[in-house]
């Protein structure tokens, strides 16, 4: 049921949900931010959802009280967004 919110709220803002096993210039981005952010290192940035990746992923979410799922949907979009205005 989360995944199906969060995909449906993803659209909204325009941004893919992604996931473990995804790859591509939207994984890219995502872990820019991560490595901006001090969860994901510079040799781990390959643009592939991978377990590093998830497991930044689920760092960010524990660190920001969301539903750690390893799911980069709209809530976690919106605290990846949030996060770089501190």
């Amino acid at each position: 049921m989360q995944a199906n919110i969060e995909s449906a709220a993803a659209a909204a803002i325009n941004m893919p949900v992604l996931k473990n096993g995804d790859s591509g210039e939207a994984v890219r981005f995502l872990e820019q931010l991560l490595i901006c952010y001090g969860y994901l290192s510079k040799n781990e940035f390959d643009a592939k959802f991978d377990a590093d990746t998830l497991k930044a992923v689920e760092s960010f979410q524990k660190d920001r009280k969301l539903k750690v799922d390893g799911i980069v949907g709209e809530l976690t979009w919106r605290a990846l967004g949030s996060a770089c205005k501190r």
